[in-house]
């Protein structure tokens, strides 16, 4: 009989223990996706890394945008609201999603990027806001420029400024 009452309080416990597991705060729950410590629900959110970084040169005629966020933001905002200049038409653009970061890649097929030209991604403050709703404090700017001859891939190899090189 005691073996049957020790096993209700055990099963009793680690019910209250589940549901009170389950039962955190949405602000409890939005942790940083990177260190897995809570995120200052009052901090404003960063662009802390991004390709091609800031002055790179020699960027491929098709190249992908990556950008790196300091904690998980609204992805629909965010898309909304960037822009290049010159103007390139995202339409066509896919945002591909990973935690706190988003890979831009263009239509397959399309070298959006033109040779040997010098192109600026803007990220408005208010493209960024958290899931707290707190946005970026500065607007975000990338400049880079493009290669000046184009890269061809051929059998064997690609061939860069008449040069073939081995995959």
């Amino acid at each position: 009989m005691k073996k049957v009452i020790l096993l209700y309080v055990v099963l009793l416990l680690l019910t209250i223990f589940m549901l009170y597991g389950c039962g955190r705060d949405y602000e409890d729950s939005q942790d940083n996706l990177d260190t897995g410590t809570p995120v200052d629900n009052n901090k404003n959110p960063e662009i802390v890394y991004t390709f091609p970084e800031n002055e790179q040169r020699d960027i491929a005629h098709d190249e992908r945008i990556i950008i790196r966020f300091s904690e998980a933001i609204d992805q629909n905002n965010f898309w909304s609201s960037i822009y290049f200049s010159p103007v390139i038409d995202l339409t066509d653009w896919t945002p591909s999603w990973s935690r706190n970061e988003v890979k831009l890649n263009p239509p397959i097929g399309v070298k959006p990027f033109d040779l040997n030209s010098e192109y600026t991604l803007m990220v408005p403050r208010g493209a960024v806001v958290d899931l707290f709703g707190n946005s970026m404090t500065t607007d975000h700017v990338i400049t880079f420029k493009t290669l000046r001859y184009p890269v061809e891939e051929i059998k064997g190899g690609i061939t860069f400024a008449g040069k073939v090189t081995p995959i």
